[in-house]
């Protein structure tokens, strides 16, 4: 069966359409089989198109005949298996062969078979899958009668011309014609009785619209983001020194008054000690100037004293700014001097930049299609890359008033602030994270949420 229905296949390229297929198919079994006549119709639908009849050319639609056939075709699509008709006997059963059930005859081949002078008449369902694709009618001469065996036989050969009659069609539809049938096909199909999982794949895709379309979920704008510290400090050098101590480097943890670098003091040392003998010296004088009972030497020697003690407190207090101290508690995200022991800095120099780490902010680039739903307070989420499964609730508070240019888009720097919580102090936080920020906006429609960017898109090029 397999073998036939390749090698009908095959012959089917051969045609340019069905009729063609058709007419062929009709002519070649009235000559091998010796039937009187033979008759092809495509079944669409649940009607019948009559494709052939062997021996004409044309075919006459309004003839009796013709109308005799198509109705005895259309009876053989209802019954949906072979009818027979004749009023000889049917042949004995070999012998060892039981003998078979009578095939059903209809009223409708009753009538051709009156009509055509009582010569047995037959038609024959060809299928394509579980659909009947056409109806092969034949008829044969007055006292030569059907055979179980000749029927199997006949149904046997011509079966696989039932998809070869499908694949001629529709290899020779065009696109529009396959439209077109399918969508004329699908009530059919959905309302059979076999179309059950089609029935309620409808369904759920139905309700799955109607959801779209009524239904709400939450609206999310989503941007990549990085965590920064709530604030960062810079330490400088204070004075004109040279570096001799520096062992901290970036990712250290420091506490509030920790020594960060030590400069040299000798020489800020020695001014100090000449300035205590001078200091020292005037002093003296002072007491010299009493002893003398002359004022106006004692007013000039307490003014050069103080003086000379001012200018010894601010040499002290260079000694104590050469020793770096840590403002705050946090951590190191800049400055590594351990190779520049012996260097001389100049005052005012960037030495180290420490990190609050108690509080995070978040910084978010917007695109400029979603920053017009934005507002302050609005509430979100923070996903690091580092740690996934874990969200950092966020606060937005500001918005820049501007666009900027960020990795070749035009975007709005958004800031946020993490909200306390039992993850937002997690040890293994680090400045610098990227993750993926969401924002939370009220509740829109799934439809709009899915296509509103598609749909933006569409009418800018629309404009252009």
């Amino acid at each position: 069966q397999a073998q036939q229905s390749a090698q009908a296949l095959r012959r089917a390229t051969d045609f340019e359409n069905s009729i063609q297929l058709a007419i062929t198919v009709t002519n070649r079994l009235a000559g091998k089989e010796g039937f009187d006549q033979v008759s092809m119709g495509r079944v669409v639908g649940k009607r019948i198109k009559l494709l052939a009849v062997s021996g004409l050319d044309h075919i006459e639609k309004k003839s009796e005949g013709i109308e005799c056939i198509e109705a005895a075709m259309s009876e053989c699509i209802d019954f949906g298996e072979h009818l027979v008709c004749q009023n000889e006997d049917w042949p004995e059963p070999e012998e060892g062969q039981e003998p078979s059930p009578l095939p059903p005859s209809g009223r409708l081949h009753e009538d051709w078979h009156q009509a055509v002078r009582l010569v047995p008449v037959a038609s024959i369902p060809l299928r394509h899958g579980d659909e009947i694709a056409a109806i092969l009618s034949v008829r044969r001469t007055a006292g030569n009668p059907f055979s179980h065996s000749e029927i199997a036989n006949i149904t046997k050969m011509v079966a696989p011309f039932g998809g070869a009659l499908v694949v001629v069609d529709r290899a020779n539809q065009s696109l529009f014609s396959h439209v077109i049938g399918s969508l004329l096909r699908a009530p059919f199909e959905f309302f059979s009785s076999h179309a059950m999982g089609k029935k309620l794949v409808a369904v759920v895709l139905a309700a799955f619209m109607s959801w779209s379309w009524f239904g709400s979920i939450p609206f999310q704008v989503s941007a990549p983001s990085e965590l920064l510290p709530g604030s960062v400090l810079a330490v400088g050098v204070p004075v004109d020194a040279t570096l001799i101590s520096a062992d901290l480097a970036p990712g250290d943890e420091v506490m509030e008054g920790d020594v960060l670098a030590v400069f040299a003091t000798e020489s800020l040392a020695l001014e100090a000690k000449s300035l205590e003998s001078k200091l020292a010296v005037v002093r003296i004088e002072e007491n010299l100037a009493i002893s003398k009972s002359d004022p106006v030497e004692v007013s000039m020697k307490r003014a050069l004293a103080k003086e000379l003690t001012a200018d010894l407190n601010l040499v002290l207090h260079k000694i104590d700014l050469a020793t770096i101290r840590s403002p705050s508690s946090g951590v190191i995200v800049e400055g590594d001097l351990r190779e520049r022991i012996g260097d001389s800095f100049t005052k005012g120099e960037s030495l180290f930049r420490i990190a609050d780490t108690s509080s995070y902010r978040l910084q978010m680039w917007i695109d400029e299609a979603d920053v017009d739903v934005l507002k302050t307070t609005q509430k979100g989420s923070f996903s690091a890359f580092a740690r996934p499964e874990v969200n950092f609730p966020f606060t937005v508070h500001r918005i820049a008033p501007g666009a900027a240019s960020h990795e070749e888009q035009n975007a709005f720097l958004v800031e946020a602030t993490i909200d306390e919580g039992e993850d937002g102090n997690a040890d293994w936080i680090r400045t610098g994270m990227e993750g993926v920020g969401s924002i939370d906006i009220e509740s829109r429609r799934p439809l709009w949420i899915w296509f509103h960017g598609l749909v933006d898109t569409m009418r800018m090029k629309s404009w252009l």
